[in-house]
């Protein structure tokens, strides 16, 4: 389950993977207008149903969707063994130079800070979440750190000039 707005949300999943079109409220009927990745798309016609090149949503990485309503998503996974949230799995995400669109892949609440190593990023690089937090490295240490909950989805602007790897540990070494 997932708790959305009406409107848009930056949401990521702690498990899965899912289908797009999955994603439904209690009654099994579809919510979202829009769903969009740091890369694809898919737009939900009310006539001819989704298209685009969006079909399901893996746990690590954000998402945005656009709901018709508010209220808690049913999210019905078409798998339930994605290793990297398992309890003594780490995982990598790519980062590029400037935005970059990240997800939170533990079910708990943690800080930003005990998630994600500052030291491994660069100088200035920045993270923020639709509701408004943000934190920022300074001297090898986040600065404004926040408590992340599961299923949020974040923006991150890398200052560095190289694509660059931000390790995920393993829930077991938060």
């Amino acid at each position: 389950k997932v708790d959305i707005t009406e409107g848009w949300n930056w949401i990521s999943l702690t498990s899965g993977p899912a289908y797009i079109e999955n994603i439904t409220n209690e009654d099994g009927n579809a919510l979202l207008v829009e769903a969009r990745s740091q890369t694809e798309l898919v737009y939900n016609d009310p006539v001819f149903g989704f298209f685009g090149d969006l079909y399901e949503m893996i746990p690590g990485q954000a998402y945005k969707l656009d709901a018709e309503m508010g209220g808690t998503i049913f999210v019905d996974f078409f798998s339930n063994d994605y290793s990297p949230l398992y309890e003594n799995s780490a995982f990598d995400q790519n980062i590029n130079p400037r935005w970059n669109w990240v997800g939170y892949p533990y079910e708990y609440e943690y800080w930003l800070s005990n998630a994600y190593d500052a030291t491994l990023l660069a100088e200035g690089d920045m993270v923020i979440t639709k509701a408004g937090d943000m934190a920022i490295i300074k001297d090898g240490e986040w600065t404004g750190d926040f408590s992340v909950k599961p299923n949020t989805g974040m923006m991150l602007y890398h200052n560095g000039e190289a694509e660059t790897s931000l390790p995920m540990k393993a829930r077991g070494d938060l």
